[in-house]
């Protein structure tokens, strides 16, 4: 009601000065730019990608990045560069561009995979010192996964702990687990999901990020584990116990009730 009100507002100015120049006629594209735009930034973002359409004046305006900013993080949830030095207290560097989202049926969960955290390279084991900030009883910050005597966790960080994030970016995880991945072998998922496999760096930050803003631990549900894939073909292992999230090598290559994909797209 007050954004009908304030529009209603502009429109009776903008009509009586009209008037007074005796220019009675109105069409909604002579509305003045400031009023266009306030319209504009209530929109969902399916309606102001139609709005680029229409002509010159309105793509120009609809084309807005800060508009298009609002729009997002209102029909989405989103992890950005603000609640990283909040729930954190690291500086991420430069964020990139907010991705132009046409509305979902359900808000995304659309998180920021930084480059660097306080101008040192993101890696699994820089992340799993802010890890260590909600589990502190965890040595790396991930809870140890120990199969047959030996500390899975430990020896997947030696391996691949020191692996760079190549750049910034943002990601639309999904929160749960892809039925169809369940039950079918790495080869059978690589085939379904291809290039939205996520890495395992990129799993993890979800995963915490989700866990800092609400406390929930993703795809905890049955114990299960999420396929990731990390550089020459490795593969890796993601849970988030009560004890902390872990991570390891995936060695096989079969289909399992409690190993699936959540599905992850880049931008």
């Amino acid at each position: 009601m007050f954004l009908l009100e304030r529009v209603l507002t502009r429109l009776h100015i903008h009509i009586y000065n009209q008037s007074k120049k005796r220019e009675i006629k109105f069409e909604v594209n002579n509305l003045p730019i400031d009023v266009l735009r306030e319209i504009f930034g209530h929109l969902q973002s399916n309606a102001l990608a139609a709005c680029c359409l229409v002509n010159r004046k309105w793509r120009q305006l609809a084309s807005d990045p800060t508009l298009w900013e609002k729009v997002i993080k209102h029909e989405n949830d989103v992890f950005d560069k603000k609640k990283w030095e909040i729930y954190f207290k690291v500086d991420i560097g430069k964020e990139p561009p907010l991705p132009r989202l046409k509305k979902a049926l359900n808000p995304r969960w659309l998180v920021l995979i930084p480059k660097t955290i306080n101008g040192e390279p993101l890696t699994l084991k820089s992340l799993g010192g802010l890890i260590k900030q909600y589990f502190p009883e965890n040595k790396h910050g991930y809870y140890s996964y120990i199969f047959k005597s030996e500390n899975m966790t430990t020896k997947f960080l030696e391996e691949q702990g020191d692996t760079p994030n190549d750049k910034s970016r943002w990601v639309a995880m999904a929160r749960k687990i892809d039925p169809k991945s369940l039950r079918k072998s790495y080869a059978q998922q690589k085939k379904l999901f291809d290039s939205k496999i996520p890495k395992g760096i990129e799993a993890l930050v979800c995963m915490i990020a989700e866990y800092a803003t609400t406390g929930n631990r993703l795809y905890s549900d049955n114990d299960r584990f999420i396929r990731c894939q990390e550089k020459d073909n490795v593969r890796s292992n993601v849970s988030f116990t009560p004890k902390g999230p872990i991570i390891s090598q995936n060695y096989s290559d079969e289909g399992y009730s409690f190993m699936g994909i959540a599905p992850l797209q880049r931008f």
